[in-house]
C-alpha cells in the first residue's frame, strides 16, 4: 500500500495510524489464539475485537468533529461499517457464549464494561490521549489473551488451577506492564518532555517490573532474560529523558523504530514463556 493511500484511508478513518497502537490491540489476543489453538469461535472473537479497535479509532476523531461537518461526513462510512461489524460481532458472541461455551464470555463483562467505558468517555470528549484512556486500552486489549485462552474452556475453575494459566497470568501481567511502560516512556520524550514528572513515573513504573522479575528469577520461578530486558527497559527509562533534558534529541521515528525493537524482544521471551 502507497503512502498516499494509507494516509488516505486514515484521513477517512479506515485506519489507525497510531503504530503503537497496532501491537498493543492485536499482540496479546493473538498470543492467546496461538496457545489455544484456533476455532471457528476464536475467528469469530478476532474479527470483533479488530472492528471494536478500528471503531475506537475512527469513534475519536469522529466525535472530535462539528455534528454537520465535512470532517464529520468523511468519516461517518468507517464509522457506522465498524459500529456495525462490531455490534454484529459482539451479538453472536454473545448467543454463542449463552447457548455453547458455558457462559464463559459473560464472566469478563463486568472486567471489561469499566474499561470501555473510560475509553469511549475519553473519545467522546476528545481526550483519548489522557492517561486513564490509555492504560484503560492497555488494559482491555492485554487481558484479551486469557480471554482468547479460555474462550473454550470447560471450567472457569481451571483458569486458577491448572498449571498453564499460571504462565497466562504472568504474560498478562507482563503485556500490562510493558504496554503501560511504553505509554509513560513515550509521553516521557515526546508531550511530557517538558514535565519532570513523566520520566519519573516512567522511571517508576519500568523499576516495579525489573524487581517483580528480580524476584521470579531468584525464586527459580522464571528464567534471567525477563529481568535482563526489564532492566534494560528501565536504564533505557532514566537514560533518555535525562539526555534529552541535556541536549540531546531523539525524534519521533527514533522512538518507534526503538519501541519496535523492545517489542520484538519482548515477544520473544513470551514465546520462549519467559522461561530462558
Amino acid at each position: 500500500m502507497s503512502a498516499s493511500k494509507f494516509r488516505s484511508l486514515v484521513n477517512k478513518g479506515w485506519l489507525q495510524d497510531q503504530h503503537g497502537a497496532w501491537p498493543m490491540a492485536l499482540l496479546p489476543i493473538l498470543v492467546g489464539f496461538s496457545w489455544a489453538g484456533w476455532s471457528l469461535a476464536q475467528m469469530l472473537l478476532l474479527a470483533t475485537w479488530f472492528t471494536g479497535f478500528l471503531w475506537f479509532s475512527s469513534a475519536a476523531k469522529w466525535f472530535k468533529a462539528k455534528p454537520g461537518s465535512r470532517v464529520r461526513k468523511r468519516l461517518s462510512p468507517a464509522f457506522f461499517t465498524y459500529l456495525g461489524l462490531t455490534l454484529g460481532g459482539a451479538i453472536s458472541l454473545f448467543f454463542y457464549s449463552l447457548f455453547v461455551s458455558q457462559l464463559q464470555l459473560f464472566i469478563w463483562v463486568p472486567i471489561f464494561a469499566p474499561l470501555i467505558v473510560v475509553s469511549f468517555v475519553a473519545s467522546m470528549r476528545g481526550n483519548e490521549r489522557a492517561l486513564a484512556a490509555r492504560f484503560a486500552t492497555v488494559c482491555a486489549a492485554s487481558l484479551m489473551l486469557p480471554v482468547a485462552f479460555g474462550l473454550e474452556s470447560q471450567s472457569f475453575l481451571a483458569w486458577f488451577t491448572q498449571p498453564q494459566w499460571r504462565l497466562i497470568w504472568v504474560v498478562t501481567g507482563a503485556f500490562i506492564w510493558f504496554f503501560g511502560g511504553s505509554v509513560l516512556f513515550v509521553r516521557s520524550l515526546i508531550r511530557g518532555r517538558l514535565l519532570r514528572e513523566w520520566a519519573v513515573s516512567s522511571a517508576i513504573w519500568h523499576l516495579v517490573g525489573a524487581c517483580g522479575f528480580a524476584i521470579t528469577w531468584f525464586t527459580g520461578w522464571l528464567g534471567c532474560f525477563p529481568f535482563v530486558f526489564a532492566f534494560l527497559l528501565f536504564t533505557r527509562a532514566v537514560l533518555m529523558p535525562y539526555l534529552q533534558r541535556n541536549g540531546s534529541q531523539f525524534s519521533a521515528k527514533l522512538i518507534g523504530i526503538e519501541e519496535l525493537i523492545a517489542t520484538g524482544l519482548f515477544m520473544v521471551l513470551v514465546f520462549t514463556g519467559f522461561a530462558v
